[in-house]
Formats: C-alpha cells, sequence, structure tokens
C-alpha cells in the first residue's frame, strides 16, 4: 500500500476511536420530556381536531340536506293528511 493510503487508515482509525469513547462517555438525561405536560396537550390536540373534523362533517351533511331540500317539489301545504281513527 501506498503511504497515502495507510496514513488516511490511521486517521479514520483515530477519528473512529475517540469518537467511539465520546459516545461511550455521554449519557442522556433522566427525563426527555416532561410526559405530563406533554400528555396534556396531546389531549388537548386530539379534542380540538376531532371537534373539527365533526364541525366539517356536520356542515357537509347540512349542506346536503339543504340541497336536497331544494330539490324537493314545493307543492301546497307540507302537512301529511289526517287519516281516519283506526277501531
Amino acid at each position: 500500500m501506498s503511504g497515502k493510503i495507510l496514513s488516511s487508515f490511521y486517521a479514520i482509525a483515530s477519528h473512529s476511536q475517540s469518537t467511539h469513547s465520546a459516545m461511550r462517555e455521554w449519557t442522556p438525561p433522566d427525563h426527555l420530556f416532561d410526559w405530563n405536560k406533554l400528555l396534556g396537550h396531546i389531549r388537548k390536540g386530539a379534542l380540538l381536531d376531532g371537534y373539527q373534523r365533526y364541525v366539517k362533517w356536520h356542515v357537509g351533511l347540512k349542506r346536503r340536506a339543504d340541497e336536497l331540500a331544494e330539490q324537493l317539489p314545493r307543492e301546497g301545504s307540507s302537512k301529511r293528511p289526517r287519516r281516519g281513527r283506526l277501531l
């Protein structure tokens, strides 16, 4: 092997050893998140998302009902005719 290739291998090996030792020395913090606080935000977000989806569905349902009502003919009274008493 040429001297340049061999020296680059040594440079990579020494760099990776220092990186590995730094990784071994690092310890994660005890708590990454405050789960009680995070859970409260997740619940609020889920409620808001559910409500927004419900409103969107309800508006669409109301719009379809109004369109169908406009298509029906408007003849006379909308009351049902009275039926005789059944005995």
